[in-house]
């Protein structure tokens, strides 16, 4: 199964997690939301404005 959203974690200098959200649309991959902590909900649309 394919999906248009994804969801990338890091894990900084061994200590320090680092989030990223993507949304695949126009034949690329777009960042939406990014921060130090997930994002619940964040392909739901009434979270996150696209």
């Amino acid at each position: 199964m394919t999906s248009d959203r994804a969801e990338v974690t890091m894990l900084v200098n061994g200590d320090y997690e680092y989030w990223q959200y993507y949304v695949h649309f126009d034949g690329a991959w777009h960042l939406t939301v990014e921060g130090n902590g997930p994002t619940w909900g964040w392909d739901d649309p009434r979270v996150i404005k696209w």
